[in-house]
């Protein structure tokens, strides 16, 4: 550390400061050094820190001490050394200096360092902090914004991608609940026309009491229908289909005589002669007699399933029979017209399988139903349109638009005659 003299410029040289002067500002009573305020004298404005020039003229820099820190004792500042011409112009030169002050009031206690003022020879300041290398308080206040400007820019882009994020969440949201939607809507469709699984109840979306809703509605419409007769399904089985005796040129009609009225049919032995063979056989053994129609379904589509002796919807003869008539012009449009007799089965649409499923299981469509060709339309209902909407009228035993009927739809008798 080397002592330099403090002063002003008298026309000759430096003299020295009284250190309570300097004092003052130590103590806080000046902010810094002013070259206006410290022993100015007529003509002489210029108070300089640092060693004289060769022939003992003061510097060309004003160096003011500003101080960095309070309290009493020894007092020293260093200055950055070397010229700084990049940063302050052609004209200014930043001085290596070290400052120690003693006075009255000199007690031990933590040096405290003095930050100059560099200014050129006119007059003109500019401030210098030596423990930031000489960067402007300016700087430092430009800074703590744009640190300030950086992190709120830095929250306004993770908010942004917050938000998109949650955008692109809901919209795959969105797009699953559709996509469920539209397959559910399918799904139920189908549900209420499968049937004759082999496999436990409701396997491969085959309806069963174990599949449909359990809610209970509100309020139950009052069932329109009378006592089934006495008696119970049979429960004969076989293992291979009955061998082909019906007369394709013929016509057939089968009577369903149900708790809720009675049903006549109309079968095109044309057009699917296995499935009306199959339906004269199992008739002929009272197959039918005292079953359930176990599904009604109001939705989507309208229609009533029956032909189960299980009233599960897994229930069935025991054997399969292939599909037919699919390419009927009376289903071309994706749509099972009112009054139309078809086949259930274990078709899966997505899967590609469960083709030529039929069994025992059928379903009657009571109002215009879209589904796609997939169930053989073999009959159409000739009398007792009338019973059918009865039943729908009285809604299913849950209250939802799937499931089994409210009212007691018992098939009594069946039988199929030809002619």
């Amino acid at each position: 550390m080397v002592d330099v003299p403090v002063g002003e410029d008298d026309g000759g040289g430096l003299e020295p400061v009284l250190p309570d002067q300097l004092l003052d500002a130590v103590g806080g009573l000046v902010a810094r050094v002013d070259d206006h305020a410290l022993l100015t004298r007529g003509g002489g404005d210029q108070v300089a820190i640092g060693p004289p020039g060769p022939c003992g003229e003061p510097g060309n820099e004003h160096v003011r001490p500003q101080i960095v820190g309070g309290g009493f004792g020894s007092y020293e500042t260093t200055g950055a050394a070397g010229p700084i011409a990049n940063q302050l112009g052609p004209d200014r030169v930043a001085l290596s200096y070290t400052v120690r002050l003693t006075g009255p009031r000199d007690r031990a206690g933590p040096a405290h360092r003095i930050a100059p003022h560099i200014g050129r020879h006119s007059g003109e300041r500019l401030r210098a902090d030596a423990r930031t290398g000489g960067r402007s308080v300016a700087s430092r206040d430009q800074r703590r914004r744009q640190l300030a400007r950086q992190k709120f820019e830095r929250q306004q882009q993770r908010r942004a991608e917050r938000r998109a994020r949650v955008r692109r969440r809901n919209a795959v949201i969105a797009a699953v609940v559709a996509v469920a939607v539209a397959g559910g809507g399918a799904a139920w469709a189908s549900m209420a026309l499968t049937g004759d699984d082999k496999g436990s109840p409701g396997a491969n979306g085959a309806p069963s009491d174990s599949a449909t809703p359990s809610a209970s509605p509100t309020s139950k419409a009052p069932d329109p229908c009378d006592e089934p007769a006495k008696g119970s399904p049979a429960k004969k089985t076989w293992k291979k289909e009955p061998a082909l005796t019906v007369d394709k040129q013929a016509k057939y009609t089968m009577a369903l005589e149900t708790t809720c009225g009675k049903v006549t049919l109309s079968l095109d032995a044309a057009k699917a002669p296995r499935t009306v063979n199959s339906f004269a056989f199992l008739a002929q053994h009272k197959f039918f007699d005292h079953t359930k129609c176990h599904r009604l379904v109001t939705g989507s589509i309208h229609v009533l399933q029956c032909g189960d002796p299980t009233g599960t919807g897994s229930g069935g003869p025991g054997y399969t029979i292939p599909d037919e008539n699919l390419s009927d012009p009376l289903v071309k449009d994706k749509v099972y017209p009112a009054g139309t007799v078809a086949m259930a089965n274990q078709y899966d649409a997505q899967k590609n399988t469960g083709r030529n499923t039929g069994g025992s299981q059928f379903f009657l469509v009571f109002k215009d139903s879209p589904l796609p060709p997939d169930y053989t339309p073999f009959g159409r209902i000739t009398g007792g349109m009338d019973v059918l909407e009865k039943v729908a009228g009285a809604g299913t035993a849950t209250g939802t638009p799937d499931g089994p009927p409210n009212a007691t739809v018992v098939i009594d008798r069946a039988t199929v005659v030809k002619g």
